[in-house]
């Protein structure tokens, strides 16, 4: 059904008001005052009755043809992100677009994933992006009978935390759907090198977001044998391991070695490309052997 840029503005508001009323289902109410009154919002994990209202509300979208989605979607996606950001189990809207497969996820995940992919590669570095949280009393006692304010730690701020969980749903979304490979394809090539690049921000070579990223890509496309996605990769072979042996060999963090292991054994191509990398791969081989890591071991 055509929509006119008037209806489309009207879905527009309807679907940031919907999100908005979603947050009255997580909050937490004491009956033994008065109903009215909303309380904290519960910060536990989301309740199977928030889930399913995410799911019903996402359905209601099944209705738009592709390009009304994507027209409405994409110029909220900022907002959208903004409140997920405030209550990150609104991702669960999310979930239903990309995953399910019957209703909205059947009707609209490559849709969605046109549009959020894109939008990601867009704002990359914000995957990587941490903030300082005051250390608590207590956390370094130390400096405390010093009178010295205990230094601050970093995390990853909730858009990045939103950003990659939004990600990963919607790689994972190939499984369901193999027609997503399409909405992947265009950008596979950079999304890989901006991960390389990625992994080796910071200080220290140690995990974070951009390298599980590429762990996700990698097993997906090996676990689904999405053969264009292979061609995709092939021009990249010989750059990726010989970046990822680089960063090995410039790493003594244990779990971030790991994961570099993980990747080249996982790394999506035919066995005929790998062939004259079966030298650096050797080096790689033993210490996963050694590891006593099921996973790597299997590998």
């Amino acid at each position: 059904m055509k929509l006119t840029q008037g209806e489309r503005d009207i879905v527009s508001e309807f679907l940031m008001s919907g999100i908005s009323c979603l947050k009255v289902f997580r909050m937490d109410v004491d009956p033994d005052e008065d109903p009215s009154l909303m309380k904290l919002y519960d910060k536990s994990s989301p309740s199977p009755k928030f889930r399913e209202v995410c799911d019903t509300f996402a359905v209601i979208f099944t209705g738009l043809e592709s390009h009304n989605f994507a027209r409405v979607i994409a110029p909220n996606l900022p907002k959208i992100l903004e409140e997920i950001d405030k209550d990150s189990a609104l991702i669960g809207i999310f979930s239903s677009m990309l995953l399910d497969s019957r209703g909205v996820g059947k009707s609209h995940s490559y849709d969605l994933c046109a549009v959020v992919v894109p939008y990601i590669l867009e704002n990359f570095d914000m995957l990587g992006k941490y903030e300082e949280v005051p250390c608590e009393k207590g956390d370094t006692a130390g400096d405390d009978a010093k009178g010295v304010a205990p230094p601050p730690t970093l995390r990853l701020t909730n858009r990045a935390n939103n950003l990659f969980k939004i990600f990963n749903l919607a790689f994972s979304s190939l499984m369901k759907h193999s027609k997503n490979e399409a909405a992947f394809l265009p950008h596979l090539q950079k999304l890989t090198a901006e991960c390389l690049k990625g992994s080796t921000k910071g200080p220290f070579l140690v995990p974070n977001p951009y390298s599980n990223i590429l762990r996700s890509i990698f097993r997906t496309i090996s676990a689904g044998k999405f053969e264009d996605s292979y061609k995709e990769m092939h021009p990249l072979v010989t750059t990726i391991l010989n970046e990822l042996y680089r960063m090995y060999t410039m790493t003594s963090n244990e779990p971030f070695r790991l994961i570099i292991i993980e990747l080249c054994l996982t790394l999506p191509t035919r066995l005929s490309v790998l062939l004259p990398h079966l030298p650096l791969l050797m080096k790689l081989v033993v210490p996963a052997l050694q590891s006593n890591e099921g996973d790597l071991v299997n590998l």
